[in-house]
């Protein structure tokens, strides 16, 4: 009973968090991770209670869960607005580090505005929560012919052949469990967990600074993150899955999924429409 206590403390205090506005990505991920251990305390819970034959508060723990996993969600949609209406800042943080490369040393001395700035490629590892970031901030940035490494996250994506000479927010997130669950009855069970790639347009630099001043406009979460779909539309409608250039994804699978060379392997994508589906997965 304590332990339930504590869980429903910890969910009424993690949602009044979730209105704060200072978000930290790495504290947040790393919070994202703490709660999913926590929702594995709830799975045991929810296990007990239903071999008591008590389906109420089974029920309650379905709820719990759903309510910890739709925070998380949140949140690192939160953090993520955070870096896109940034990109300015997280650019210097790059410099700071590139500053005794080549490439570090020119764009510092080119300054704010210059028109060709440093990618930024954030990632954080977890064991239930992985998370990578990559901004590209330059227009026509030239000839990429290797896949996005989100390092800690241990994916590679490669950039879809109509962005490749966009400015461009990617986002990786692996969860370890399926973030699109529902009560429906599926009959298959996610394992190896499930990555989540989204493509972000590239919000408008902010002005250069003025006597110390920078002028930013405020966006809202839902007004930094928008999606861009692909296959995309063009002049005639919307582009057929058959006729858009493939996008290669590499996958690490995490050390618990035990694979033998003679297992059947089934790579799924998810479709709101139709759920967890093979079509349009090659290779």
């Amino acid at each position: 009973m304590s332990k339930e206590k504590e869980i429903t403390t910890y969910i009424t205090e993690y949602r009044e968090e979730n209105k704060l506005q200072n978000w930290n990505l790495k504290d947040t991920v790393a919070d994202c991770e703490y709660t999913e251990q926590l929702v594995s305390d709830l799975h045991g819970i929810m296990m007990q209670e239903l071999a008591d034959e008590h389906f109420t508060k089974v029920g309650f723990c379905k709820n719990y869960i759903r309510e910890m996993r739709k925070i998380n969600t949140q949140k690192l949609d939160k953090a993520t607005s955070y870096v896109l209406k940034n990109v300015d800042e997280f650019h210097k943080l790059e410099l700071v580090k590139a500053k005794n490369s080549k490439e570090g040393q020119k764009l510092g001395k080119e300054g704010h505005g210059a028109q060709k700035m440093l990618e930024i490629n954030i990632s954080h590892r977890h064991d239930n929560i992985r998370y990578g970031i990559w901004i590209n901030p330059n227009l026509k940035p030239g000839f990429r012919h290797k896949p996005i490494d989100f390092m800690e996250t241990l994916c590679q994506v490669e950039v879809p052949k109509p962005m490749l000479q966009w400015q461009l927010c990617m986002r990786v997130i692996w969860y370890n469990y399926d973030p699109f669950e529902t009560d429906a009855y599926n009959k298959d069970f996610i394992v190896g967990g499930v990555l989540d790639v989204s493509c972000f347009q590239f919000l408008p630099l902010p002005k250069p600074e003025i006597k110390s001043w920078t002028l930013k406009y405020e966006y809202t979460v839902e007004e930094s993150l928008q999606k861009i779909q692909y296959p995309s539309s063009d002049s005639t409608g919307p582009l057929s899955v058959s006729n858009a250039h493939p996008v290669r994804v590499f996958y690490t699978l995490p050390p618990y999924f035990f694979l033998k060379p003679s297992d059947p392997v089934r790579v799924v994508a998810y479709d709101p429409q139709n759920g967890w589906t093979s079509d349009n997965i090659e290779d």
